[in-house]
């Protein structure tokens, strides 16, 4: 009787360590690989991201990757192994989802890093969910919010080191339209740091043109070119609670007011550089301790970026050795001001950005970065003037075109010098020549690719 009484308890003791080792979770992480020619476990990533668990790591070989991507209620890491030049998750025909929808995920939150993300209805878009976005360029969305990301309902993310260039929000009905580059509503405290959020737009009746952030923490960034119909063309703060420290805000525009930062109700601002935003660099507020207004100096000019990821170039937002946001080169008490501390190796590549660049809207230039031939088109205003004309400078500011606009002041410049000649590659400028001797304030640039 008693050996059967062990046998008995011999079973139970098997049957619980069967249940435990069934229902703990996993000590050992598992690794998951994509790849597009089918070498690894699979070619398509949401079917990697379905059979991960949380704590996975899903490894994503160079390649093109039609989404969207639905990642709910795990925790996993989503990595790159090429890096955002070379592996691009696109939304394909699904244009009207997100690229990337992280939704209800635990506390720890996912991480996705090293991917181009492009031509979603938002790039990423975070519901309840708070996941670590590092190190991705983010380009060519377009939605009525958050168009490049996009937290919502206590997504509390880390959005880290991003390249977020020329996307668009625009307004479609009931509520304004915000965040062009990034928004982040009143329940998540985001923290946005390293970024560089250029060109961005938000369209129609829209606020933000850059970043609209109600709670979050906005630092390190280098927010510039962006631009608005409405209020806000860089940042936009519509609430109390929200910290703006140790930016570079430069060249952002708007419709109505605040082309740098608008803050509607309270801030903590401290050590920016506010410089060249249209006719008002704030508005709503005064700058904070140790703001200033100065050209950050950078490596080129800005408004030369190209689309991501042929002809983007991170260095142009690199700094000059004497850029006033280098820490070395400060007064007060700021560390590195901006997204990006490398001081550039070539000397400069490009001429010293002169604040005038930065004046109001008066010139537009579509499409831009071009190929071929741009349409150039005048402010109003400026339109209406007989003696107007245009001149196209190289970036030496050598004049190698003129243009004369037409009755509704657009002009088209074909590629080509004064004397036929089919332009190189590279940086040029469009300026407004109102008499001879005379050019109006203000010039655009046109970035010549072939």
């Amino acid at each position: 009787m008693l050996d059967r009484y062990r046998r008995i308890a011999a079973v139970r003791l098997l049957l619980v360590a069967v249940l435990s080792a069934v229902c703990s979770p996993s000590t050992h992480a598992g690794s998951w690989t994509v790849s597009a020619d089918g070498s690894g476990s699979f070619r398509s990533v949401q079917a990697a991201v379905d059979a991960a668990a949380s704590g996975d790591t899903v490894r994503v070989t160079p390649g093109l990757y039609i989404g969207p991507i639905w990642i709910e209620g795990k925790n996993i890491f989503l990595l790159s192994t090429g890096g955002p030049e070379v592996t691009i998750l696109d939304s394909g025909s699904l244009r009207g989802l997100p690229v990337v929808q992280f939704f209800f995920e635990n506390d720890v939150g996912s991480v996705i890093q090293g991917f181009t993300i492009r031509g979603g209805y938002s790039g990423i878009n975070c519901t309840s969910a708070s996941p670590v976005i590092r190190g991705n360029i983010i380009t060519r969305n377009e939605s009525a919010l958050g168009a490049g990301i996009c937290c919502t309902f206590t997504s509390n993310a880390q959005i880290l080191d991003n390249v977020i260039v020329r996307n668009a929000v625009t307004y479609h009905c009931c509520f304004p339209s915000r965040g062009g580059g990034i928004y982040t509503d009143d329940t998540s405290a985001a923290l946005i740091r390293g970024n560089v959020v250029a060109f961005n737009r938000c369209n129609g009746e829209c606020v933000g043109g850059g970043i609209s952030s109600f709670i979050g923490t906005i630092e390190n960034n280098t927010i510039v070119g962006n631009e608005s119909d409405g209020p806000a063309g860089g940042v936009e703060l519509p609430s109390a609670g929200a910290v703006l420290s140790s930016n570079i805000i430069v060249g952002n525009r708007s419709g109505e007011f605040g082309d740098g930062i608008a803050v509607f109700r309270s801030a903590d601002l401290a050590c920016n550089d506010v410089w060249g935003n249209g006719s008002e660099n704030y508005w709503g507020t005064a700058p904070g301790a140790e703001d200033f207004s100065a050209d950050p100096r950078f490596c080129g000019f800005p408004s030369t970026i190209a689309d991501p990821p042929g002809g983007f170039r991170a260095d142009m937002f690199d700094l000059k050795g004497d850029s006033p946001c280098l820490p070395e080169n400060q007064t007060g008490g700021c560390d590195l001001i901006g997204a990006r501390s490398e001081v550039c190796n070539q000397g400069g590549i490009a001429a010293d950005v002169a604040p005038a660049m930065f004046g109001p809207v008066l010139i537009r230039v579509y499409p831009n970065p071009t190929r071929m031939a741009v349409t150039i088109g005048l402010a109003k205003g400026i339109a209406s003037s007989p003696t107007a004309s245009l001149e196209i400078l190289d970036a030496g500011g050598r004049v190698v075109a003129r243009l004369q606009p037409d009755a509704r002041g657009t002009s088209r410049w074909d590629g080509r010098t004064q004397d036929g000649r089919r332009a190189p590659a590279g940086l040029y400028f469009v300026r407004i020549r109102m008499r001879e001797g005379a050019a109006a304030p203000g010039s655009a640039p046109i970035l010549v690719v072939r």
